[in-house]
């Protein structure tokens, strides 16, 4: 639905809620300064939403990076580190740190 499309009172209203959101200023303090109970004026906001933000609604494709899968870096001290592979052997690095830490 385009703007054109709405009836007179949603264009009103849609031109006093664009002048809200351009003001950025509290939602109680302007519906009192337009003459509008905040309750009609937060119902038309939310009525209005597509028209508002660019008529972007329903669902966006989003393509995820594929993930790096590096080494993860376990340091024990200041001179002992381990790079732990991708998909790591949970128990086998708890047999590994146990062993360094009786070194």
């Amino acid at each position: 639905m385009s703007d054109r499309d709405l009836s007179p009172r949603a264009a009103e209203m849609l031109a006093i809620i664009r002048d809200y959101e351009s003001t950025k200023g509290d939602p109680t303090e302007y519906a009192k300064l337009a003459g509008i109970k905040l309750s009609t004026f937060t119902w038309w906001r939310s009525r209005l939403r597509r028209h508002l933000d660019g008529g972007v609604h329903g669902f966006v494709e989003v393509k995820l990076a594929p993930s790096v899968k590096e080494p993860i870096r376990v340091r024990m001290a200041a001179d002992i580190a381990i790079d732990v592979p991708f998909g790591f052997d949970a128990s086998e690095v708890r047999r590994l740190v146990d062993a360094l830490r009786e070194c």
